[in-house]
């Protein structure tokens, strides 16, 4: 899975595809337990996908570790 949770946080960051950015979302809303620790690694290696997913902060289902990683990525200044 960690394997995968990077390869789609680096196809997401340089492509920026929102269809699909819709169907990683939905996803990230299921993860818990040891996937939500390693979607948690990916995603702060890769902020600039972590930030597209900003949109689910507002949503109860979202895993305390991803609404740290994504919170933390949507406070920091993009270059």
């Amino acid at each position: 899975m960690d394997a995968a949770a990077r390869a789609m946080c680096v196809w997401d960051g340089i492509w920026d595809q929102y269809r699909h950015r819709d169907t990683i979302a939905g996803w990230l809303l299921t993860l818990g337990g040891e996937a939500a620790v390693i979607m948690l690694s990916a995603l702060e290696d890769y902020p600039d996908s972590a930030v597209h997913f900003r949109a689910l902060l507002d949503q109860q289902a979202l895993a305390p570790q991803i609404r740290a990683v994504i919170t933390k990525a949507a406070r920091t200044p993009r270059e």
